[in-house]
C-alpha cells in the first residue's frame, strides 16, 4: 500500500512536472567568435542586406522562420546587430558584434538565444540535449563566413552579373571639373555631343556612359559617351569619335550618388580579386538622364559596367 501510494507521487510530480514544462518556455544561448577574411563595410552591408540573408541564414523547411525584428547601432569600434526571428511560436534573439580588426579582416562575436515556447518534445530535446540545436547554429555561422570569402553573384549587400560588351561606336566629349561640379557637367557634356550629331545616328535615346578620374582633391577627369549606329564624320574640338572594343564585363546596380561610388566600387573591386579577376579600365557608369543626372534612387539605379581580365 505504501510503494503504491511512492509510486502515486512520483507519478504526480511527474506529470506536473511535464505539464509545468509544456507551459514553461525554454531557453538556450549559443555564442561563436569568429574572423571574417573581408573588410569591415562588407561584413557590415552584408548582414545589413538582410533580404538576401536566406542564401547563408539557412534552416530546413520545417524550421524556417520569418525575421521579425533588425536593428543596428555603433560605438566607437564596434557595429552591432540585433534581430529577432519567429517560426511559430518559437524566437531566435540575436546580437551580432563585429569589431574593427584591420582592412582585412573583421572579428565577429555572435550570440543568439533559442526560446521555445510551445512543444513538449522540443523542450525536452533542449533541456537534455542542447547540442542538437548548437549544431543549426554554427552551420549557420560557417555558411555566413563562407558566404562572403566565397561569394557567388551576391557579395556586400551587391548584386553582380557577368555580361560580354559588344563592341560599338561612340561619341565622348572629355572634360576637368571639379568634384562639386560633376552632376552639371555630365548633364552639360551629354547635351553638347546630342546637340552636334545627328539625332538618327543615337543608338540609345536618352541613355549615355560617363566615366571619371580623381586627379586632385578637388577636380577630376572627366569623359562622357553618346553610344552611335554609324560612324559620324569627322569631329571637331571638344568632341572625338572613339571605336570600343567588345569585352567581358562584370556590372552592378547602385543607387548610390555618382560622387558617392567609391564604397560600392571598392565592394566590386573586392568581390574580382575574390573570383581572380581584375579591373581592366576604368569603369563606366550608364545612366537612364531624369530630374537628376547623377543621384540614383530605387526607381533610377546607377550601373556600373567594369571590364575585367582573369588571372587564371
Amino acid at each position: 500500500m505504501q510503494t503504491r501510494k511512492i509510486i502515486l507521487i512520483v507519478l504526480a510530480c511527474f506529470v506536473s512536472a511535464l505539464a509545468f514544462l509544456g507551459v514553461l518556455p525554454m531557453h538556450r544561448t549559443y555564442t561563436a567568435a569568429i574572423t571574417v577574411n573581408a573588410s569591415n563595410t562588407i561584413t557590415n552591408r552584408t548582414i545589413a542586406d538582410t533580404a538576401n540573408w536566406p542564401t547563408w541564414y539557412t534552416d530546413s523547411e520545417e524550421h524556417k522562420g520569418v525575421l521579425k525584428k533588425f536593428e543596428s547601432f555603433s560605438e566607437k569600434k564596434h557595429d552591432n546587430f540585433n534581430y529577432t526571428i519567429q517560426n511559430n511560436d518559437d524566437l531566435k534573439n540575436g546580437m551580432i558584434r563585429l569589431t574593427r580588426s584591420n582592412k582585412w579582416n573583421t572579428e565577429i562575436t555572435w550570440v543568439e538565444e533559442l526560446e521555445i515556447n510551445k512543444g513538449l518534445f522540443n523542450k525536452l530535446k533542449l533541456l537534455f540535449n542542447p547540442s542538437q540545436f548548437r549544431k543549426p547554429f554554427f552551420d549557420k555561422i560557417v555558411q555566413f563566413k563562407n558566404h562572403i570569402e566565397h561569394p557567388d553573384s551576391i557579395f556586400g549587400g551587391i548584386a553582380f552579373e557577368r555580361a560580354e560588351i559588344p563592341s560599338n561606336k561612340v561619341v565622348i566629349k572629355n572634360d576637368t571639373v571639379t568634384i562639386a561640379e560633376m552632376e552639371d557637367a555630365i548633364l552639360k557634356s551629354y547635351n553638347d555631343i546630342i546637340a552636334s550629331i545627328p539625332q538618327e545616328l543615337v543608338k540609345e535615346p536618352g541613355t549615355f556612359l560617363s566615366q571619371y578620374e580623381k586627379i586632385s582633391d578637388v577636380a577630376v577627369a572627366l569623359s562622357v559617351a553618346v553610344e552611335i549606329n554609324e560612324p559620324e564624320k569627322e569631329l571637331k574640338t571638344p568632341f572625338e569619335l572613339a571605336e570600343l572594343d567588345g569585352y567581358p564585363a562584370v556590372v552592378m546596380h547602385t543607387t548610390k550618388n555618382y560622387k558617392e561610388l567609391d564604397a560600392d566600387v571598392s565592394i566590386m573591386y573586392e568581390w574580382l580579386k575574390k573570383h581572380n579577376e581584375r579591373p581592366a579600365t576604368s569603369f563606366w557608369v550608364k545612366h537612364n538622364p531624369g530630374n537628376n543626372i547623377a543621384l540614383a534612387s530605387p526607381d533610377n539605379k546607377l550601373t556600373i559596367i567594369q571590364e575585367v581580365y582573369s588571372l587564371q
